[in-house]
């Protein structure tokens, strides 16, 4: 996936199981994203995200359906911004349910763009 420095963005996870099962999100369920260069150096995350349940807010990330167990996370342009163009980032998604399970949900990687159209921010 190639990310747009300055650009907004929408990712949407479908949280299962290993062998393939809906992992039901009830009320409650905390939703973390991370983004950084390198998941086998414990720095912190270039990016982290988390849904308001978790500390975060509702424009970070968001349950769209508990019994499907969908969730979305958002990146403003101010989070995409300061990518380095050229850099491909890695990601992971999980969620801690409130039986105090935590589960990995969606891992990926990103690549970071820089955009030729200059946009002017307010």
């Amino acid at each position: 996936m190639q990310v747009y420095c300055g650009d907004s963005y929408e990712i949407q996870f479908e949280a299962t199981l290993e062998d393939g099962s809906v992992l039901p999100l009830p009320a409650g369920t905390k939703v973390y994203f991370g983004l950084k260069l390198d998941k086998d150096i414990a720095d912190p995350a270039v990016l982290s995200k988390a849904n308001l349940a978790a500390g975060g807010t509702e424009t970070q990330a968001t349950i769209t359906s508990e019994a499907a167990g969908t969730f979305s996370v958002y990146l403003a342009p101010s989070d995409t911004d300061d990518l380095t163009p050229g850099e491909t980032y890695e990601y992971d998604a999980a969620v801690k349910l409130t039986t105090g399970d935590i589960y990995t949900v969606g891992k990926g990687s990103v690549t970071a763009v820089r955009r030729v159209a200059t946009v002017p921010v307010p």
